[in-house]
């Protein structure tokens, strides 16, 4: 391709296809008034209406010779300028008789407004399942559920195959394999237990005691936990039991109200050492700790309410036999440990005062005299005996 310069432009000619490609250097100014010349040279060559224009090919050479004027020899002058049109960024300039045509790059213009969003395109289909994630860590264990209902009795099983031994005693060694296979039952009508064989070796029998009615106690015996028994019901199989010995510390028990109470003469005599406490809660209610009877529920309540109290605290915290459920006994409950044991000389009591479960008012409780079993009030500040008692 041929190359002329000068001081505005740079011109480039394909010799093949005549095309020119104008180069401006100069301000953008200088390119229009180019653009300009060329126009009005179109316009001079070819005006629509002459009809005493010149040919065809002096158009051309007129156009030409402006070319030229920028810089000579750079157009064809037997080329005729057709058409001046633009291409993206090139100006065209179209001539007779060629395929081709002059392109001249024109500047990029400023920037066009963006255009409005296209709608939104359809939802492209589903990607393939992705692979299975690892096992999680294993969650903490929950709390446990509370116990539900007790569930209906099952049916009657079928009868057995007679294999059940009905006595009035025990089996013993000698019941063995000479008479007894490994799984008969043996049941003692005297006692109301039943056995069942376990192994029938000859004269070395064993029977396992599969159930024993539950042992029945009269007043006075000894209970479950060693203490004296004061109180049976259900047969004997339940009941209450008293300590066999007081609680507390030794002390003096003196008040200044104690004067006030006529059938307490004997006090001062009576009481001068051993194991005291006081009632405690002087000046408080305590809430349900009213109830002749239920001495259990009135110890919880004296704690809850006064957890210093020292008659209530010396029952409660009690241990004796492997049990440690004792408490103070109610009103009721202490008349009749008095009534049953005191009187009878069992247990162990002094003639002395036992203080009650039982409160009265916020500034006396219950107690009553083991030496004579009258009952009456006291102030709570004052120190007498205590002793514990336990249900079976």
């Amino acid at each position: 391709m041929k190359e002329k310069k000068n001081a505005e432009s740079t011109f480039y000619r394909n010799p093949i296809s005549q095309t020119i490609y104008i180069q401006f250097k100069q301000p953008l100014i200088q390119w229009f008034g180019f653009m300009l010349l060329l126009l009005a040279g179109v316009a001079t060559a070819a005006p629509p209406n002459d009809r005493n224009s010149p040919p065809a090919k002096a158009k051309g050479n007129k156009l030409a010779a402006r070319v030229t004027a920028l810089e000579a020899g750079d157009i064809d002058p037997t080329n005729e300028v057709q058409t001046l049109s633009t291409d993206g960024d090139f100006l065209i300039l179209s001539k007779i008789n060629e395929v081709g045509g002059g392109i001249v790059p024109l500047p990029q213009g400023p920037a066009g407004p963006q255009g409005v969003m296209g709608p939104k395109g359809i939802q492209g289909l589903t990607g393939p399942k992705g692979a299975r994630g690892a096992k999680g860590a294993k969650g903490a264990r929950g709390a446990r559920g509370i116990q539900g209902p007790k569930g209906n009795d099952g049916a009657t099983g079928p009868a057995g195959s007679g294999n059940v031994v009905i006595s009035d005693s025990a089996p013993t060694v000698n019941d063995d394999i000479n008479t007894y296979a490994v799984g008969f039952i043996w049941v003692d009508t005297d006692q109301g237990d039943a056995y069942i064989l376990i192994d029938n070796s000859p004269a070395a029998a064993e029977w396992k005691l599969i159930t024993s009615t539950p042992p029945v106690y009269a007043i006075g015996d000894i209970g479950p936990a060693g203490g004296f028994v004061f109180l049976v019901h259900a047969g004997g199989q339940h009941g209450l039991e008293a300590a066999p010995e007081d609680q507390g510390s030794d002390s003096f028990s003196s008040f200044s109200s104690f004067s006030s109470f006529s059938s307490f003469s004997s006090f001062s005599s009576s009481s001068s050492s051993s194991s005291f406490a006081y009632w405690g809660c002087y000046e408080m209610i305590i809430d349900g700790a009213d109830d002749i009877d239920d001495g259990a529920q009135n110890t919880l309540d004296i704690l809850n309410d006064c957890p210093l109290s020292q008659a209530a605290s010396l029952a409660s915290d009690y241990v004796f036999g492997g049990y440690s459920d004792w408490y103070l006994p109610s009103k009721n409950e202490l008349d009749a440990m008095y009534l049953n044991l005191a009187v009878n000389n069992k247990g162990g009591f002094a003639n002395d005062f036992y203080w009650s479960s039982t409160e009265s008012s916020e500034y006396a409780a219950w107690f009553q005299d083991f030496d004579g079993g009258s009952r009456d009030t006291l102030q709570k500040k004052s120190s007498l005996r205590v002793r514990a008692v336990r249900a079976f």
